[in-house]
Order: structure tokens, then sequence, then C-alpha cells
């Protein structure tokens, strides 16, 4: 399983796909900077497997790429989102040591 790691002015994406260009997974790394610190740090967002390739690890290798990066770019944190439902996901992101820290607050525009 190949991971490409795509950079744009938004951040950085990883991607798995398949030989046959089939998208299996991805999951996107923007990078904050606080002025307070003088740091980056990091925000997971969209952490996607296709249906048809779920249970497979790929969500794993994913944020193993996520996290590497943003530690070998200096971030002093990392922070993920997800909905309530998704204890999956909560459970994923608990095996990298990521604690509960609080609420996310949104207005769809």
């Amino acid at each position: 399983m190949k991971i490409d790691t795509l950079y744009t002015p938004e951040g950085i994406n990883f991607v798995c796909v398949k030989e046959d260009g089939e998208l299996m997974g991805y999951v996107n790394l923007v990078l904050v900077h606080n002025p307070v610190k003088s740091k980056y740090y990091g925000l997971i967002e969209s952490l996607y497997v296709n249906m048809k390739y779920r249970r497979k690890k790929i969500a794993t290798k994913l944020l193993e790429e996520l996290m590497y990066k943003a530690t070998e770019l200096g971030c002093y944190k990392v922070i993920a989102t997800s909905r309530f439902e998704r204890e999956y996901v909560h459970k994923l992101y608990e095996k990298y040591g990521m604690k509960k820290w609080g609420y996310e607050f949104r207005l769809d525009l």
C-alpha cells in the first residue's frame, strides 16, 4: 500500500490510491500558525476511507504518515474533530494518544 503526499497552499494531503487509480482513502493535515507560541499545530481534516477498503488498516497507515509529518514539521500539537456518533473514529484517535478535550462549535455558511 503506497501513500502519496501532496502539498497544497492549505496544507498537506495524504492519499492512498490503488495501482489502478481507485481512491482507497485520504486525510488532510492543515497547518495553523499560533502567533503566541510562534509555532504551528496540525488540524486533522477529512479522514476518509472508501467503504470497500475499511477494516484494512488504511486509516491507521494514513494517520501514521500524518503524525510523522506533523512531528517532522515541529507541530506542538495535533487536533482532530469528529461528530459525536463516530465512536469508531474516536477509538482510532485515542489509539494514537489523543484525548477528548472539548467541544467543536460550528456555523455552516
